[in-house]
């Protein structure tokens, strides 16, 4: 508390650092004597990681595996993609992205060609309970699906199973319907955990708990059914 110059550390409470006043100068980090507190993230510069992944590559090889690139969304980090992207392709890395499908047609268009895979979520199919629970419709991301299913084979389409949110028939059956129209047979189904609730307050996020209970393989069991008698088929991640 002494060591910080904007008096930014909270003597009690559950959000230990006022975000207002601290500027993530890191004092606080070096002068902690029980590394109680640190910043997370680092900055990567193209070569050094390149070179850090290609210390893998044999592995990558003889497994069949490669690089996932995640987030939040790596659509945000285009610029370093376009780069990134030709040194992975140059190295015969496996490149997948997972991505909301939140971009410009044209950033993906520029860059689809070096990637092997595409995760893409759909979250829901009805536009203003998209925007509710996400903050924006759905049209943008739908677009650039059914743009992208037309030119790239590999576009696995994903969706987190949500209880009360996105679980319903009407919905299910709205994602049957577009993954037919775009001729895609398959969906990946990620059950819904709340692991992330607990980090919402340390990360001052604005946004609020679903407070909703995990769900288990049983309960998933009646989404199986709906996705395969559409004639869907379904992988549910465990």
């Amino acid at each position: 508390m002494r060591a910080c110059p904007k008096n930014a550390i909270l003597k009690s409470g559950q959000l230990r650092i006022d975000y207002s006043k601290c500027d993530s100068c890191g004092i606080c980090v070096s002068k902690c004597a029980f590394n109680a507190v640190k910043i997370i993230g680092k900055k990567w510069y193209l070569r050094e990681l390149v070179d850090e992944i290609l210390k893998d590559r044999d592995y990558f090889f003889d497994s069949g595996g490669g690089v996932t690139l995640s987030g939040g969304s790596p659509m945000m980090q285009f610029e370093f993609l376009e780069e990134f992207l030709p040194q992975l392709k140059k190295n015969k890395i496996h490149v997948n992205i997972e991505t909301c499908g939140v971009f410009k047609w044209e950033k993906i268009k520029k860059i689809v060609s070096h990637l092997d895979l595409i995760y893409y979520d759909l979250k829901h199919m009805d536009p203003l309970k998209h925007k509710m629970y996400t903050g924006m419709d759905n049209s943008l991301i739908l677009s650039n699906f059914e743009k992208l299913a037309k030119v790239f084979p590999e576009l696995q389409p994903r969706m987190p199973v949500i209880p009360g949110i996105n679980d319903g028939e009407e919905n299910i059956l709205s994602v049957i319907q577009f993954l037919k129209d775009n001729k895609k047979e398959s969906i990946h189904c990620l059950p819904y955990h709340n692991l992330g609730e607990a980090k919402l307050c340390r990360l001052n996020s604005s946004i609020k708990p679903l407070e909703l209970q995990d769900i288990d393989s049983e309960y998933l069991e009646r989404v199986r059914k709906i996705f395969e008698s559409g004639g869907i088929n379904i992988v549910i991640y465990e």
